[in-house]
C-alpha cells in the first residue's frame, strides 16, 4: 500500500515561515553590504598635488608644490615617489629630486627652499600642506618658466581609516587605481 503525504495547514504555515525568514535573511545581508559601502564612502579621502608656478602681482616668483586632501575623510600617506624628466626618485631621495629640479636654473647650486615631508603624515579633510617651496623669487621665476607639470610627477600612496588604499598621480583617475 502506497502512503501519500498530504500538506495540512501546519505544514503550509511552516513552509511560509521558512520562505519569509529566508527573504528576511537576504534583505539583511544586502542591507549590511549597503551600510558598509556607505560607511566607507563617508570617510573617503581624495589626495591630490598641485604645482603653482609663475609670479605674483608684485613681480615676485612662485614655485610651490602643494598636497591636499579634498575628500571627506582623513588620508594616511603611506609612500611617496617622485619623477622628474623621466627619472624616478624614491621618497628617501627627495633631496636629489629637488636638487635636480632646482639646478636647472643655470646649473648653479641652490639651497634656499622649504621642504615638508608628507610620507607618514595624516591629512585631515580639506587640509593642504606645502610640500616644497622655493624662497628665492628670482630662481622661482626662472624655474616657473622652465618646468611645467608634465615634466614632473609625484605618486602618492595613501589609505583611509578602514584600510582601503589608493594612489594619486598626474593624469590618473584615483578611482581607477583603487586597490582591492
Amino acid at each position: 500500500m502506497k502512503k501519500t503525504f498530504k500538506f495540512d495547514s501546519n505544514t503550509w504555515i511552516a513552509i511560509a515561515a521558512i520562505v519569509v525568514s529566508s527573504c528576511a535573511l537576504i534583505v539583511s545581508i544586502i542591507q549590511t553590504q549597503i551600510m558598509k559601502d556607505q560607511k566607507a564612502a563617508s570617510s573617503w579621502p581624495f589626495v591630490q598635488w598641485v604645482l603653482q608656478r609663475g609670479w605674483n602681482s608684485d613681480s615676485t616668483g612662485i614655485f610651490k608644490l602643494s598636497v591636499y586632501n579634498k575628500g571627506v575623510g582623513p588620508a594616511i600617506i603611506e609612500k611617496v615617489s617622485y619623477q622628474f624628466n623621466e627619472k624616478n626618485y624614491p621618497s628617501y631621495e627627495v633631496s636629489k629630486f629637488i636638487e635636480d629640479m632646482v639646478n636647472l636654473d643655470n646649473g648653479k647650486k641652490f639651497e634656499s627652499y622649504n621642504l615638508t615631508t608628507i610620507q607618514g603624515r595624516v591629512l585631515a579633510p580639506n587640509e593642504e600642506i606645502t610640500h616644497f617651496e622655493i624662497n628665492d623669487s628670482t630662481v622661482a621665476y626662472n624655474l616657473s618658466k622652465k618646468i611645467i607639470e608634465k615634466d614632473l610627477n609625484i605618486i602618492i600612496y595613501y589609505r583611509d581609516v578602514y584600510g582601503n588604499q589608493w594612489q594619486y598621480q598626474r593624469d590618473k583617475n584615483p578611482v581607477d587605481l583603487l586597490k582591492k
